[in-house]
């Protein structure tokens, strides 16, 4: 098989093309280009990483699902982490008063607020509201 026609042979499967390209040292390759550039190195080397260990030949070389939510995680919040510097004086918050307003501040101006005390309010979502054991 001439290279060409390897590399496609490896694009079919993903798994097999993005192992190809950790051996290659082209991971670059496999990222969505409308992400490249905006993925923090830390962030793909961590999602990369626990990947690769997920595509082990044996199962007893895979990390277990804790394991790789964790590395998951850890992924996301590196990701967060610089977006969060980036952004520098855009401030969040979320607070919640005395009188069960929910708002949402950015830079200390309120862009969304909820009167939670409507009882109908988000009885679609009852459980996200009130959070209890089935």
């Amino acid at each position: 098989m001439g290279e060409i026609e390897e590399e496609e042979h490896e694009k079919v499967s993903l798994a097999d093309w993005a192992l190809h390209c950790c051996q290659m040292g082209t991971l670059d390759q496999i990222i969505d280009p409308s992400l490249r550039g905006k993925i923090v190195p830390d962030c793909f080397k961590t999602f990369t990483d626990i990947a690769r260990k997920c595509l082990a030949d044996r199962g007893s070389e895979r990390p277990s699902m804790g394991d790789v939510l964790w590395n998951l995680e850890l992924a996301m919040k590196q990701q967060e982490g610089a977006a969060q510097q980036e952004a520098g004086s855009v401030q969040k918050e979320v607070n919640r008063r005395k009188n069960d307003d929910l708002s949402i501040m950015i830079d200390g101006q309120r862009c969304i607020g909820f009167d939670i005390s409507d009882p109908t309010l988000g009885v679609e979502f009852s459980e996200i509201m009130a959070p209890t054991g089935r």
